[in-house]
């Protein structure tokens, strides 16, 4: 096997050539600063949203650019337990000098005065990271984006009693327009007793939820560091090997007036 490098540097356009047992599997071109690595299989890495995957049967080079399909993950801490909501995107205009770690940082920038106005302050550091990934990639993550040590904790103010258990939660439904994929399912924890009167959600942690929702099912338009950079919000459609076979846009949402709750999260089941 033998491969040739291209020319280093970022924003350059070069030509990754993989060869196996003599003969050309794949040419094409990508856009970024390489990286090679070479072990008894073979796998090739260049970076700046550039990435390349390959199976068995399969070698092919990916790239974020306009009409990819990415993943960010918000990773929370209730009560000790890790909670994600997990969001997908359309790339609707890629900003070729943006990285993931940027895209990251700038989603969250956009997003994290609502997403810190569900969570009270007493739970503490409720907000840990975002992690990104393309869709349709299986080598994994791109990046993750630490949040800022200040950003960590809530700033719902109004709310009172105790934490409740780590299962209750505020569910929300993700409208589509069609069955091309089922609609979205997102729980948000950090519920304490007085957001509740006899299992119905009192106005103020509805109100909180529905401002958060608002913000992340329109299109964003992300500022620094990743200036410019258009996300669509969707929902996808996944075959049993994880791969995306459809998606579209959310057009809406529906908050369920009553105590939710995380089945995996009950005292027994689950971790």
């Amino acid at each position: 096997m033998a491969l040739k490098a291209p020319k280093r540097g970022v924003g350059a356009f070069c030509v990754v050539y993989l060869i196996r047992t003599g003969m050309t599997i794949e040419k094409r071109a990508c856009r970024g600063s390489i990286h090679l690595q070479i072990n008894s299989l073979l796998s090739c890495a260049c970076g700046v949203g550039c990435f390349v995957k390959f199976s068995y049967t399969e070698y092919s080079l990916m790239a974020i650019v306009d009409g990819s399909l990415i993943e960010v993950q918000m990773n929370m801490l209730n009560l000790g337990q890790v909670n994600l909501n997990v969001w997908q995107y359309r790339i609707v205009d890629h900003i070729g000098t943006v990285t993931m770690v940027q895209l990251l940082e700038g989603w969250w920038n956009h997003v994290k005065a609502t997403y810190r106005a569900i969570a009270p302050a007493s739970y503490g550091n409720s907000f840990v990271s975002v992690r990104g990934r393309e869709l349709n990639n299986p080598s994994g993550d791109y990046a993750e984006f630490d949040v800022p040590t200040a950003e960590r904790v809530g700033t719902r103010a109004g709310a009172s009693g105790d934490i409740m258990p780590p299962f209750a939660a505020v569910a929300a439904r993700l409208v589509v327009g069609s069955r091309v994929t089922r609609p979205g399912q997102k729980r948000f924890p950090f519920m304490l007793e007085g957001d509740q009167a006899n299992g119905v959600l009192v106005a103020g942690i509805v109100t909180a939820h529905t401002t958060l929702l608002a913000v992340m099912i329109a299109p964003m338009t992300l500022g620094a560091p990743a200036a410019l950079e258009q996300l669509q919000p969707i929902v996808v459609k996944k075959d049993t090997n994880g791969f995306v076979t459809a998606n579209q846009d959310i057009s809406g949402y529906l908050v369920n007036p009553n105590v939710s709750s995380q089945n995996t999260r009950k005292f027994g089941r689950g971790s």
